[in-house]
């Protein structure tokens, strides 16, 4: 059960608060990377080439919140990947009544929160369980339920077909609860008449397709956003040709968030043209990334605004309910230098689409409000993190004396042992200058982080090669 004293009381019989690494928040996460892991993106054009199946089912997908939704020793709650826990909500009591009327004394299903409009959307969730005006208020709160996870004592692994009857036997009725408008369908060809149907022309966020063998897919619309690149990695097959591209959104002035490496859409020719170009743009950057191959991203002036195309943009993981960017500000001299970082958001399948030559490097092409139009950016909220202490794994001290005047360097390679937040890289690495004859009088610190061991050593090497030269002598 939920202790309701841990949580916020708010209007009525509703409460809520964040508490984490309890056995259902465990659960809710266990579903997102098991069961929803299994969830295919597709774009509707590809739809027709999904596997073959004696049937389909189709319903259609809600733009709100998803959560677990528990019913437990008479007790009714949500909880989200987040560790956010809602109780005492009208549609909670009206299903707290449908599932003790069908004898149901234990129950864990999968549903989104969302708010009953003629066009809902997600960011109206957030608003009213967070802050709701009044009671009246949280009428507004309606539940879709897609999915069992446990039915009294035992996990759920039904077929499709046996999975919506169940959920029409409990819940088909219901006033503020429901499951999503579903069709059966015997094949693929007939999928682009719903997506027109529901979708384009009624306005829900996707499809949802369940085949007879129980594979799943997602089907929405296909977005684009205008980017710029502030990276690219160099080809380690084709020489003089780019590999990936590092793409970011302006917020303001000298800010980017950057926010996804684009490596298809590309032909040989354009490859070629953009190494070209950005090869000219080189400038450091104390914020390191690399590809998937580990080859090291060399970033360059913003200077070329690119389209980016992709099939959904998402908050979360499977594995983690945050997804942290990184905040860099950029200076023509200096480079880019990380701010800090914070919830962000990534992009599922990007892809190159073309240049565009009528957008300019400005926080209105390239503004945030083209995710956040369509997609709630989540706040950080406080979790009660626990961060282990950092280990020191090298260490070098370097003295040189002049004259009688002694300067010291000092070098320092950290694991922080905190990568697991999301917030901290796995590794530091600093270089101190001490000696007296700097040209400022601060202390001359140039600090490095990469989450990759083998990069961040040879980073460490090459600052002790590059400031440790004759006459200086180790301590």
């Amino acid at each position: 059960m939920i202790d309701i004293k841990k949580l916020q009381v708010s209007f009525g019989d509703y409460c809520f608060g964040t508490i984490e690494n309890t056995e259902y928040h465990k659960i809710t996460l266990n579903y997102k990377k098991n069961v929803a892991s299994r969830y295919r993106s597709v774009p509707i054009h590809e739809a027709i080439h999904i596997l073959s199946s004696e049937y389909y089912y189709i319903s259609q997908k809600i733009d709100g919140h998803f959560y677990m939704l528990f019913w437990e020793d008479e007790q009714c709650f949500l909880v989200n990947p987040r560790g956010k826990v809602r109780l005492g909500l009208p549609v909670l009591k009206e299903i707290q009544e449908s599932l003790t009327k069908n004898k149901i004394n234990r129950a864990y299903f999968a549903c989104e929160v969302y708010v009953n409009s003629p066009r809902p959307r997600s960011f109206e969730v957030t608003k009213i369980l967070d802050s709701p005006d009044s009671e009246k208020d949280l009428e507004k709160i309606h539940i879709s339920v897609f999915d069992i996870y446990q039915l009294e004592d035992n996990r759920y692994f039904e077929k499709a077909d046996l999975l919506f009857n169940q959920l029409n036997k409990i819940f088909g009725k219901g006033s503020k609860v429901n499951i999503p408008k579903h069709q059966k369908i015997e094949s693929r060809t007939e999928i682009e008449h719903y997506f027109k149907e529901w979708v384009q022309q009624e306005g829900n966020e996707g499809l949802v397709i369940r085949s007879a063998e129980n594979f799943a897919y997602k089907i929405k619309p296909y977005h684009t956003i205008d980017a710029v690149i502030i990276g690219y990695a160099e080809s380690d097959k084709e020489e003089g040709e780019i590999l990936d591209v590092l793409v970011a959104l302006m917020l303001e002035e000298g800010k980017f968030l950057p926010f996804a490496k684009v490596g298809t859409g590309f032909n040989s020719d354009t490859r070629k043209s953009l190494f070209e170009k950005l090869r000219f743009y080189q400038v450091d950057s104390e914020y390191l990334e690399t590809v998937k191959s580990g080859i090291a991203i060399q970033f360059v002036k913003p200077e070329i605004v690119v389209e980016i195309g992709f099939l959904d943009a998402i908050t979360e993981t499977h594995e983690e309910p945050y997804i942290f960017k990184p905040i860099l500000q950029f200076d023509d001299i200096e480079g880019y230098k990380l701010i800090h970082r914070i919830p962000a958001f990534s992009v599922i399948s990007p892809v190159f689409e073309r240049i565009r030559d009528d957008k300019a490097v400005n926080p209105t092409d390239l503004r945030l409000s083209q995710i956040t139009d369509w997609l709630e950016l989540p706040s950080l909220e406080q979790r009660n993190l626990k961060f282990e202490k950092s280990e020191l794994l090298e260490r070098a001290v370097y003295v040189k004396e002049t004259k009688g005047i002694k300067a010291v360097r000092k070098f320092l390679l950290w694991k922080t042992n905190k990568e697991d937040s999301g917030i901290y890289p796995a590794y530091v690495a600093t270089f101190t200058d001490y000696s007296p004859g700097r040209k400022s009088g601060e202390l001359d610190i140039e600090v490095k982080v990469s989450n990759s061991k083998e990069q961040i050593y040879q980073i460490y090497k090459d600052f002790i090669t590059e400031n440790v030269k004759k006459g200086w002598n180790k301590v």
